[in-house]
């Protein structure tokens, strides 16, 4: 099975938020629906339980002004990865880094992966540009989040209490 992946490019306003913090690749991996459906059958719902932090979150991250400024970051365009790798390959080669320090966070959405390397410093562009609702497009169809890294004993680590 052939799975597409992308790289999704900065805006002007991303480059130069770039510059100043820290580089943040957001990847997308186009996977067919059915294997998720699959695996992954239910939809998550954001923000469940109804208290005060997260009434504030939903309204605070599907607010215009937050929703402007995190898709401003990004371009449409897309750099196309190669079709030499896969994605086993792809995402072996993120997690050889021996790192405890460089995790990434996740989305499994109806049709697709999407990640990105979280900054070690979590300014407000992290905020805006690594948390799962932004990453999925605040869909409504997200299947699984979280995010995973290599601990300092090469473990595999993944989280998904988010």
């Amino acid at each position: 099975m052939d799975i597409k992946g992308f790289k999704l490019l900065p805006s002007h306003i991303g480059k130069l938020t770039e510059k100043i913090f820290d580089e943040y690749s957001i990847y997308i991996f186009n996977i067919p629906s059915n294997i998720i459906d699959n695996y992954l059958p239910n939809k998550l719902h954001a923000f469940v339980s109804k208290t005060w932090k997260n009434l504030v979150k939903h309204y605070f991250f599907y607010s215009k002004p937050i929703i402007f400024a995190s898709r401003s970051q990004i371009r449409n365009n897309v750099e196309s990865l190669s079709n030499l790798i896969s994605l086993e390959d792809f995402l072996e080669d993120f997690l050889s880094k021996k790192d405890s320090r460089l995790r990434y966070n996740f989305v499994i959405t109806g049709n697709s992966l999407v990640f990105a390397r979280i900054p070690r410093i979590r300014h407000i562009s992290y905020h805006l540009l690594c948390k799962h609702i932004t990453l999925s497009n605040r869909s409504t169809n997200v299947r699984f989040a979280g995010e995973f890294w290599i601990d300092q004993d090469d473990y595999f680590k993944l989280n998904n209490n988010s």
